[in-house]
């Protein structure tokens, strides 16, 4: 470490002057050996502070904590992580996260904020003070979030489900729609489906696998579900189970259709019919809105559908599949059979 030179000033004082991340600061004391011994000092402080694992940046510390849950999340948690470190909090990602200061992260939350949405800030700030944490447990940063925008309902119309299932009819998305919205599967579930998961005999398939974007965007086959709650086995309807069985080979059921082209033909068969905007993801929204229509058990839609409330749950979805699991099935099969016929 290179000391500055002191010199003696005209008062008899003596002066001196260290930089420090790119400041100059001017010492001065009564004898020379004083005034080194603050540059010194000046200068040991300023090399700690920035090999301490506080004198890595945000953009490392956030780098580092994705690096570390590579092969424990999924690709698509991976892929959401890394679009937040090059796209949200760009002027923090820079600086040396021992020299942030709520008032810094607070300009650049209301930023963000006039940028996107309240979600989207929130979900970034979680992964920023998480990625925080790791570095350093004692870095306590209380930022005001942006307040959630109140939730809208996606469930689909029965009247706009009834049109969809006639103008899907026949064609290569009829399938993956039909089971979608009877069985209220996530996108990467149902795109992971192989003929071999379904037990024609017990008229049940096994959800145990996903298809998912990684983050180099490219589309993988996961074997395992988004959560451990998403393992389960559902009851599938004999009519469904007729249109899988006339599907030829055991790749995954809907190998030739893009996971992206089933949302774009239902952007662009409801736009063409007058309907309203329809997502995949949706279907999902109605399965749990019909459950609760006709009455279906809590703890019965909670584990058809993969969602896990609690913490644990296997408890509850190791047992969907039993004599009243059946019965709820039905009736929620029959519902969307009266509006496919």
């Amino acid at each position: 470490m290179r000391m500055p030179k002191a010199r003696q000033l005209p008062s008899g004082n003596w002066y001196t002057r260290v930089t420090i991340n790119g400041s100059i600061i001017n010492i001065t004391d009564r004898t020379e050996a004083l005034v080194i011994k603050k540059a010194a000092q000046l200068k040991a402080s300023a090399w700690a502070a920035e090999h301490h694992p506080s004198g890595i940046t945000l953009g490392e510390a956030v780098d580092q904590y994705i690096a570390g849950r590579e092969g424990i999340l999924s690709p698509s948690t991976l892929k959401a992580y890394q679009s937040i470190r090059e796209h949200r909090f760009k002027a923090l990602m820079p600086r040396r996260i021992g020299t942030l200061t709520p008032a810094m992260v607070q300009q650049a939350v209301a930023l963000e904020s006039r940028q996107t949405s309240p979600k989207t800030v929130r979900n970034a700030w979680g992964l920023i003070y998480a990625a925080l944490q790791e570095q350093n447990p004692d870095i306590h940063i209380k930022v005001a979030l942006p307040k959630k925008a109140p939730q809208k309902g996606r469930a689909i119309d029965p009247d706009v489900l009834r049109e969809i299932f006639q103008l899907v009819k026949g064609t290569r998305y009829e399938l993956p729609i039909l089971l979608d919205a009877f069985l209220g599967l996530r996108r990467s579930e149902l795109f992971a489906l192989r003929k071999t998961d379904f037990d024609f005999s017990d008229s049940t398939v096994t959800i145990s696998r996903a298809y998912v974007q990684s983050p180099d965007g490219s589309w993988v086959e996961r074997e395992a579900t988004k959560t451990a709650a998403g393992y389960r086995v559902l009851r599938v309807d004999p009519a469904l189970l007729k249109l899988v069985e006339g599907v030829q080979g055991d790749e995954r059921l809907f190998k030739d259709i893009h996971p992206n082209t089933l949302y774009t033909h239902l952007q662009r068969l409801t736009e063409a019919h007058g309907l309203p905007h329809v997502r995949v993801h949706d279907f999902r929204h109605t399965f749990a809105s019909v459950s609760h229509l006709l009455g279906v058990p809590e703890h019965y839609t909670m584990a058809a559908g993969g969602w896990a409330s609690r913490p644990v749950m296997d408890t509850v979805y190791t047992h969907a599949i039993d004599s009243a699991g059946a019965q709820f099935a039905d009736r929620v099969a029959a519902f969307y059979n009266e509006l496919a016929k």
